[in-house]
């Protein structure tokens, strides 16, 4: 995906990336009404912005969905706005934090657990925003320092975090 266009996968699209790719632009996914769906073997690297949206009108609790693994580069962001949802599904291994991470009030994502996958945030990244961060069965690493932040971290009793450092648990946690 080139740099300055701007791709959305509205309303039952499907985007199938069987080899690596790298978006350096801004990928939109729906959620909320029929989201949008990222298959496919594939890495996705992202070095811009990939936007998790609210589909209009919101009829239902469907997510858009990862079914690849995902790499947030240093220079990317990944925003799950007010209200959106995102799951990372069966076929996602893996998502990457280098950059940001930004789940609104009310967002949230969802590392479902149909396998084990691992959500790795390294050292330079940024966690923002005070929405659901629900992991199941899965894996959360942070590389290094604290987990101060605003997010609700949700889990179940499948989930594994390790944090180096402090961690605080807010309300809603």
């Amino acid at each position: 995906f080139g740099a300055d266009t701007t791709n959305t996968l509205g309303r039952f699209v499907t985007m199938t990336l069987n080899a690596p790719s790298t978006n350096r632009g801004t990928l939109r996914l729906g959620s909320r009404n029929d989201g949008g769906h990222l298959n496919g073997t594939g890495l996705l690297v992202n070095e811009a912005l990939i936007d998790i949206f609210v589909t209009d009108p919101v009829s239902s609790g469907s997510e858009a969905t990862f079914n690849l693994p995902v790499q947030v580069a240093s220079t990317g962001r990944l925003v799950v706005e007010t209200n959106a949802l995102l799951n990372l599904s069966c076929s996602a291994t893996s998502l990457g934090i280098e950059g940001a991470l930004e789940i609104q009030s009310g967002g949230r994502l969802r590392v479902d657990g149909c396998n084990r996958k691992v959500v790795s945030v390294a050292a330079a990244a940024s966690l923002l925003g005070d929405g659901i961060l629900q992991m199941e069965s899965s894996d959360l690493t942070l590389a290094s320092g604290d987990w101060q932040n605003n997010l609700a971290l949700r889990h179940d009793s499948g989930a594994r975090v390790t944090v180096p450092g402090s961690f605080r648990i807010s309300s809603g946690s």
